[in-house]
């Protein structure tokens, strides 16, 4: 089963699970954001279905606008904040257009994402 990350016109495909997300250089996802902890969240799955989980993290994790504080399913197209990052989380390509679908990235250990947020985004 697949599972993708969309960042803008990024995509990064989900190869391992658990999947760490943060700002520390051991996570599969670097987020180099100030306000992303070093382990903030992780993706993992579970009897077909994907979850996501808050590492403690000082400033939250989202789904769809609503803070988790226990793991919680992931459903194609939801939104996930980590801080200030938003990614949105997919478990197929069909709705991305051409170009978009170029810039997947296979995520492994260590896959850097400028992340600073800009309100002209």
């Amino acid at each position: 089963m697949k599972a993708y990350l969309v960042h803008k016109s990024r995509v990064f495909t989900l190869n391992t699970f658990p999947t760490k997300l943060g700002r520390n250089l051991d996570n599969h996802l670097v987020l180099s954001n100030s306000a992303v902890s070093r382990y903030h969240a992780e993706i993992f799955m579970e009897d077909d279905n994907f979850y996501l989980r808050d590492l403690e993290s000082t400033s939250g994790t989202y789904i769809n606008d609503v803070e988790i504080d226990r793991p919680m399913v992931l459903v194609p197209g939801d939104t996930i904040m980590l801080a200030d990052v938003k990614l949105s989380f997919y478990t197929d390509l069909e709705h991305l257009d051409s170009t978009t679908k170029q810039r997947t990235t296979n995520l492994e250990e260590g896959t850097k994402l400028d992340s600073e947020e800009h309100p002209e985004d």
